[in-house]
């Protein structure tokens, strides 16, 4: 069975989500089983295993959109106002 993009979508994946990938690639040790199990790219899959070493040392917290590098947040434009924003109480 041959995993393939055909709509040519470019996918993204969470950092929870390659360590996993990782982690089950060293249980089975098969890089095309793994593949196939988890339904990504083998190259893609490659790649992770070859920056294991970054992709376990990443903090980051987990937005309801995105994952957030936590050395790479924004700044609040209006911090004013977020401040007065989420100290609000319903």
């Amino acid at each position: 069975m041959k995993v393939r993009n055909t709509n040519n979508i470019r996918r993204s994946y969470t950092i929870a989500f390659k360590r996993s990938a990782i982690l089950h690639f060293d249980l089975s040790k098969s890089k095309k089983k793994t593949a196939e199990n988890l339904k990504i790219l083998r190259p893609s899959l490659i790649k992770w295993i070859n920056q294991r070493q970054v992709i376990f040392n990443k903090l980051q917290r987990v937005n309801n959109r995105r994952v957030i590098n936590d050395c790479n947040m924004k700044k609040p434009l209006f911090p004013d106002n977020e401040a007065r924003l989420y100290d609000c109480k319903y």
